[in-house]
């Protein structure tokens, strides 16, 4: 069908008319996930995410106050980083629930120079049309510690890569392929920061799904994850767990 229209099958392109009304500064698609962010600072949301569907109708999300800056939609949840820098994700589920745990090793690094990662459940505000669609999910958060601020998020099939105001990268999720980019495949329900990119200023992120590639000041590309399908341009197709320049 066509999301946010209605309608059946391999029909052909329709107009959104919500997104007429609140023109979009960022679009993101995701499996049956839809998202626009407007210039206004909305977030709205349309398709299916995890067992939440909104039907036919487009409904918008409220972060209590604050504007999303940038966000990446999932098939189970939907992720924005927030204008006070931390990183909110709907639904809230139980995945995340363990982020005040004293960290692994594999993970300190990601709390070594701010607070310890914490997650604030609180109710998310849905439009009223959506109401009688799906019951009213919680909206949860995480912060990157005290010297830290989120600023853009990208998501691949079930991991999270998070980049911050000083162009430093976290990850968590999924990694049995080494997409968090962790130099181990331990997957992580907490942002651990990517050790492998110390010294670079990286500028920007895009993952797929199960492998990322960022770029940094320096105009060095990396690459790490899923190695099939040539993904990280080497003929061995071999899987990576750390960042690998691209010659």
């Amino acid at each position: 069908c066509r999301p946010g229209v209605g309608g059946s099958y391999a029909q052909p392109p329709a107009k959104v008319a919500a997104l007429s009304r609140n023109r979009p500064a960022q679009l993101g698609a995701k499996g049956q996930s839809f998202t626009a962010m407007t210039q206004s600072g909305a977030l709205l949301v349309w398709g299916r995410v995890g067992s939440w569907r909104a039907g036919k109708k487009v409904c918008a999300l409220n972060f209590e106050g604050f504007k999303p800056v940038a966000v990446a939609p999932q098939d189970k949840r939907i992720f924005a980083a927030v204008e006070d820098g931390r990183v909110a994700y709907w639904p809230a589920d139980d995945e995340f629930q363990d982020a005040e745990k004293t960290p692994t090793a594999g993970q300190r690094e990601a709390t070594t120079r701010g607070e310890p990662m914490k997650t604030h459940a609180s109710r998310l505000i849905i439009a009223a049309q959506a109401r009688r669609l799906a019951p009213n999910p919680s909206l949860g958060y995480f912060s990157l510690g005290a010297t830290e601020k989120a600023v853009s998020v990208s998501a691949g099939d079930s991991f999270l890569a998070i980049l911050t105001a000083r162009g430093v990268l976290y990850t968590l999720g999924e990694n049995s392929h080494g997409q968090l980019g962790l130099g181990h495949r331990q997957s992580t329900t907490r942002p651990a920061m990517v050790s492998g990119l110390s010294g670079e200023r990286v500028l920007e992120v895009s993952s797929g799904f199960a492998h990322v590639l960022c770029r940094s000041a320096s105009g060095r590309v990396f690459v790490w994850g899923e190695g099939g399908g040539y993904h990280l341009f080497d003929s061995s197709r071999g899987d990576r767990n750390e960042p690998t320049k691209v010659d």
